[in-house]
């Protein structure tokens, strides 16, 4: 998670079309998406039991896309306007949520 963090929350390329501007509400939405992962990823891994237990290797092996997602979340362009913007995050959101309920499954 700190990969995460430092790498595609932290680090910013002015000459980059996607990280010139960087609009509050996509500030917020990418951290929002990170910590809401992180908190997830710990309540799975701190509730797993022994005969199912769950590791960052095994949330790795789950869920390649939705992490794939969350690392290029940065790269959605604010010139595509604040509502598209927030659609695209409030979808990823959706999807980090559903793949850790399908995970308990």
């Amino acid at each position: 998670m700190a990969k995460i963090l430092r790498d595609d929350y932290l680090a910013q390329n002015g000459f980059s079309e996607w990280d010139k501007t960087c609009p509050f509400y996509k500030c917020v939405w990418l951290m929002k998406n990170i910590v809401d992962f992180y908190n997830l990823s710990r309540k799975a891994i701190e509730g797993s039991t022994a005969e199912n237990k769950i590791t960052w290797n095994r949330l790795k092996a789950h869920m390649p896309d939705t992490i794939y997602k969350l690392s290029t979340q940065k790269f959605q362009l604010p010139t595509d306007g604040e509502a598209a913007c927030t659609a695209h995050f409030q979808a990823l959101n959706d999807e980090i949520v559903t793949a850790f309920r399908n995970l308990e499954d």
